[in-house]
């Protein structure tokens, strides 16, 4: 049963770049952000072995496009890199 005693809700909002380019054609990983979840180890310890435990995560973004160009067809196209 899911209640607010067993359930831990964490919400982070912030910017990263995760890619970027050294003078080179192809991105390169640039950074990413690590969080430390304050698990319960003495409650999940006392748990039986056989008890199955879930984590869920839900991961949702938004790509914020840096550049826009129209091409000879009118069509908009959208660089995301820089």
């Amino acid at each position: 049963m899911h209640s607010a005693e067993n359930a831990l809700t964490l919400i982070s909002q912030s910017e990263i770049t995760p890619f970027k380019r050294d003078g080179s054609t192809d991105p390169t990983l640039n950074e990413m952000h690590l969080f430390s979840l304050p698990w319960p180890v003495e409650a999940l310890r006392l748990l039986p072995p056989e008890t199955n435990v879930i984590l869920r995560i839900t991961l949702s973004y938004f790509i914020e496009p840096n550049q826009v160009k129209k091409d000879s067809d009118d069509n908009i196209r959208i660089n995301l890199m820089d």
